[in-house]
């Protein structure tokens, strides 16, 4: 039974798990996280749910530029940003999951089978 990316203990995440409002310091965290893991750079993302989105793009940055975290669509701090309905919300929380896509490998079993020819 696959556990899943989410339930994946293997899987770093940030210090804050249950963070109500994200900052700045959390989501470089998350870009911190995945460089000392020697990630490469060549297909770095952030996804989320519409939810967290929503909190990202009306989250200020700090207390005086008047500036969000989220203020290009569809990315967050320089790096790509994908939305979907797909990610769960866990525990009342919208996680945000930062990675490279490039080296995640997805499994899927029970779609397919395979009959051998008796002919």
């Amino acid at each position: 039974q696959p556990e899943g990316l989410l339930n994946n203990s293997a899987v770093s995440t940030g210090a804050s798990t249950d963070a109500d409002v994200p900052t700045k310091a959390l989501v470089a965290e998350l870009i911190s996280l995945v460089e000392t893991a020697n990630a490469t750079n060549q297909n770095l993302s952030f996804l989320g749910s519409p939810a967290i989105k929503y909190l990202l793009e009306i989250t200020k940055l700090d207390a005086g530029s008047g500036r969000f975290l989220m203020e290009k669509m569809n990315e967050l701090l320089g790096y790509n940003f994908v939305s979907s309905t797909l990610v769960p919300v866990l525990s009342g929380n919208a996680p945000l999951i930062y990675g490279d896509w490039s080296q995640m490998f997805i499994g899927e079993w029970g779609s397919l089978s395979v009959l051998s020819d008796p002919y």
